[in-house]
């Protein structure tokens, strides 16, 4: 910490700065899953890392926060030497970072309904959090069925994503 996040930052502003040499790119999205899901947050939430590309987050067309974790993440715990099942809200916490006149795009949060201890009251927060400030329109919530990301790799009865048709439908919608 924080340099896997500098280099998330840095990954996206690349993309922004590429994607039209691959083609007619209108829309960029970022999300991940679990510790992907921790770094979209703090992408989207912590201005400072994309900030030192010349962005912020409302650049980007929509975040998708796949059960990350809002607090200090546990391996950033492990780092310091603490107890990694400590709930820590401070400077490397998305939740620390949420707050009131910014401008932040469409974001879809999921998480499982039997995710790991205290991840579906975390992101509870997450969402309570950003009502808090007034971010009602544009932030979807959806509990997912079974554990972390457990959805992720999972097919329907048709054999397409499940997952995918769900971040799919996001992107579409914005």
């Amino acid at each position: 910490y924080p340099d896997f996040l500098m280099d998330c930052a840095e990954a996206v502003a690349w993309v922004i700065k590429n994607a039209n040499t691959y083609g007619n790119v209108t829309k960029v999205f970022v999300g991940g899953s679990s510790a992907g899901g921790y770094a979209s947050q703090m992408l989207c939430f912590d201005g400072s890392l994309l900030a030192k590309h010349g962005l912020k987050a409302s650049d980007i067309s929509g975040f998708i926060h796949d059960a990350g974790q809002p607090t200090c993440h546990f391996n950033v715990l492990k780092e310091r030497g603490m107890d990694f099942r400590r709930i820590v809200v401070d400077e490397a916490a998305p939740l620390y970072h949420i707050k009131d006149n910014e401008n932040y795009p469409p974001m879809l949060i999921l998480v499982a309904d039997d995710d790991i201890p205290n991840r579906y009251e975390q992101t509870m927060l997450v969402i309570s959090t950003l009502k808090h400030f007034g971010y009602v329109e544009g932030i979807e919530l959806k509990v997912m069925s079974g554990k972390h990301v457990g959805y992720v790799n999972t097919v329907d009865e048709n054999g397409e994503s499940i997952f995918g048709k769900v971040a799919s439908e996001f992107i579409f919608r914005n």
